[in-house]
């Protein structure tokens, strides 16, 4: 059993994901292995992938899909490959900083030996910013308080290393559209008992650069012109319902209201309105509409349950933030927007 298995889901972007490979080949630390699974690239150039593996003679797992696999399936595909002690999740067109990381990371986690969820920093290449996740080498804790609290963390993949069992055993389709398998992942493993450790260190290269080619983003995707009975069916949508199902995997039948409360304060006050204002100004004042009116609580919660106080607070804070979004002229979130990110990124930890 190696220490460490790269699990990385793909899909076409096989120069990027080639420099991926170069700065694990790179690492002074060898035990590990690579498992990528592929979902139905277009591409032709999965025997790159194969050919460079075999050359610089790391140990690998590939599987390489007949139907298309969508990010949940695929990431779950691939940590399915893995046999490590522990999981370092790693998105195709991200890189290890040094090659003295994954040194480095075994170190660590031989200092916390309960460790479930380890979470890095990383350094984005495109814009030169550092994103600290985490402010000290420390344990955050354990437990449904902390997943409830920290499951913003998990958004950016890369850098995300979990328990290898632990892992594999929640394997789940349960979230299958959200493109937070790992959230789910980290929630439940966290709830269960497992410390949630925080590294300090830059161990990751956001957004590999590479001359003439770029990445599908939110900014390159073509406006859309929807109509008020086309529900936008978008990702973050699921963000509740995928940090919920992993508490709940840990603590079946139990009433869990406190913590429902506490995810989505936190998607009401930071995450959702940040992306009402993205997609007001990058597709139409109509579909961040939309987007707002399919983000109210009630949809949200489904069959799960508040107190009433905290269903009026939660829904007094959607409204507000939600609105005021909705409002804000884009010149002034274009002015106010490196602020506004960070702010979504904040971080409220509450044991």
């Amino acid at each position: 059993m190696p220490f460490f298995s790269f699990c990385i889901p793909n899909y076409n972007r096989t120069d990027f994901l080639l420099q991926t490979l170069k700065s694990i080949a790179e690492q002074n630390f060898t035990d590990y292995e690579v498992c990528i699974s592929d979902g139905m690239s277009t591409d032709g150039r999965f025997s790159e992938i194969r050919n460079f593996l075999e050359i610089n003679k790391i140990s690998h797992k590939l599987c390489e899909s007949t139907v298309n696999l969508q990010y949940d399936p695929n990431l779950r595909k691939a940590i399915s490959l893995s046999s490590g002690q522990y999981l370092i999740l790693i998105g195709n067109d991200d890189a290890l900083s040094t090659p003295d990381i994954l040194n480095h990371l075994h170190k660590v986690i031989n200092d916390y030996p309960n460790a479930g969820v380890l979470i890095t920093n990383y350094l984005e290449l495109s814009s030169g910013r550092t994103f600290n996740r985490m402010k000290s080498t420390a344990s955050v804790g354990k437990g449904p308080s902390i997943a409830a609290n920290t499951f913003r963390d998990y958004s950016f993949i890369s850098g995300i290393l979990m328990h290898g069992p632990s892992a594999r055993a929640l394997a789940s389709n349960r979230c299958d559209g959200s493109e937070m398998y790992q959230m789910y992942l980290g929630a439940a493993i966290v709830s269960s008992g497992k410390d949630l450790i925080g590294i300090h260190d830059i161990c990751i290269n956001k957004d590999i650069q590479i001359s003439g080619l770029q990445v599908e983003s939110m900014k390159t995707r073509v406006k859309l012109s929807p109509c008020w009975s086309d529900r936008p069916n978008l990702p973050m949508m699921h963000i509740f319902d995928t940090v919920s199902a992993g508490i709940e995997s840990a603590l079946p039948g139990q009433k869990l209201g406190k913590y429902y409360f506490s995810i989505l304060k936190q998607l009401y006050s930071f995450t959702y309105p940040y992306w009402v204002l993205q997609y007001k100004h990058l597709q139409s004042f109509k579909y961040a509409l939309l987007f707002f009116y399919c983000l109210r609580p009630s949809k949200l919660l489904r069959n799960r349950r508040l107190a009433l106080l905290k269903l009026f607070y939660v829904w007094i804070i959607y409204l507000c933030t939600g609105i005021t979004a909705l409002i804000t002229p884009p010149s002034l979130f274009k002015w106010l927007e490196p602020a506004l990110y960070l702010l979504a990124k904040r971080k409220v930890v509450k044991t």
